[in-house]
């Protein structure tokens, strides 16, 4: 599954903040970790709200094959349809697992092929995503010559590269995401409450 298929589906992290920013007496941002097996959901509400982001239950993957290919059944997309509008989310936050030298692995496969199947929701299709990595969104940023720190590196082994268990499968992924997604997106928003939100008062056309 290729990154341009579904490109029409993400947006910029931005986006999400500012679609938040519109609708953050009500709304809410769907943080997403996409598994094996299941999609681990998180809810979180504007953070000048200052609520903690909630836990919601977990949605299990099931795949069917029609064509010989895999497709996810129905029920998945219902179940998440239906938390999407249950809870007025605005935007989903998924995150993106690279790994910790920043290269993409067999995850990030399987959160593009999930994401090419979600789009066929309509509800799902009409809301901003965007993929997220935390740390590594600006650890490994290219300059505007085009370099990056990661093409520099040296890996300590040179015959195998073994990407550790713990930077998929972290229990807090989804939580952690977005207090990163906040000091990113509302560098306003101070330990004591401060909040500013200049930067997102107008939406792109």
């Amino acid at each position: 599954m290729s990154m341009s298929s579904i490109t029409h589906l993400l947006k910029s992290p931005k986006r999400i903040a500012q679609a938040l920013d519109w609708h953050k007496a009500s709304g809410s941002v769907l943080n997403v970790t996409i598994r094996k097996q299941q999609i681990d959901l998180t809810l979180a509400s504007h953070p000048s709200l200052g609520e903690s982001p909630e836990s919601i239950p977990s949605i299990r993957l099931e795949h069917k094959l029609v064509n010989n290919r895999k497709r996810l059944r129905t029920q998945v997309l219902d179940e998440l349809s239906t938390v999407v509008q249950e809870f007025r989310v605005c935007g989903l936050v998924v995150n993106w697992p690279i790994q910790k030298d920043g290269w993409c692995g067999a995850s990030c496969g399987r959160v593009l092929h999930t994401l090419s199947e979600l789009q066929s929701s309509t509800v799902i299709a009409e809301k901003p995503i965007c993929l997220w990595s935390g740390h590594h969104n600006k650890s490994f940023m290219e300059d505007q010559w085009g370099r990056s720190a990661v093409y520099c590196r040296e890996n300590p082994n040179k015959t195998v590269h073994v990407a550790s268990k713990e930077q998929y499968d972290c229990d807090d992924a989804a939580q952690q995401s977005w207090v990163e997604f906040c000091e990113v997106n509302w560098p306003g928003l101070t330990k004591d409450g401060g909040f500013c939100e200049d930067d997102h008062n107008e939406l792109p056309a």
